[in-house]
């Protein structure tokens, strides 16, 4: 199951943000971000952060999601973070049968 929900990041300021994302924790291989590791928000603009989830147990799964920002001097950059749960409660079981092994019945003479 896969599931998609966005994330709106809002710039006020009049110089580009630049942030690396990062997502940790637990379940940090069930979620993704679409855009890749680098987010830029173009001055006085937004941009939307699909996230991804895909659920593989039926535990809740959980993460965080780290938007680091790169100064441009290299130091002093501000960090957001934000917790990540995805659930999978509805779910539909599926039998499938497949023909791998067939079975022969044979006679074998013993003398």
């Amino acid at each position: 199951m896969t599931l998609l929900r966005e994330i709106l990041l809002k710039n006020s300021s009049l110089k580009n943000l630049v942030y690396n994302a990062t997502i940790i924790g637990r379940d940090a291989t069930d979620f993704s971000l679409s855009q890749g590791k680098v987010v830029t928000v173009s001055p006085k603009n937004q941009i939307t952060v699909t996230l991804k989830f895909t659920g593989r147990f039926l535990h809740p799964a959980e993460a965080s999601l780290l938007l680091i920002s790169k100064p441009k001097n290299g130091t002093g950059g501000t960090m957001m973070t934000f917790a990540l749960k995805g659930e999978v409660l509805n779910f539909k079981a599926i039998c499938h049968f497949c023909g791998i092994l067939n079975i022969y019945l044979f006679a074998i003479p013993i003398n």
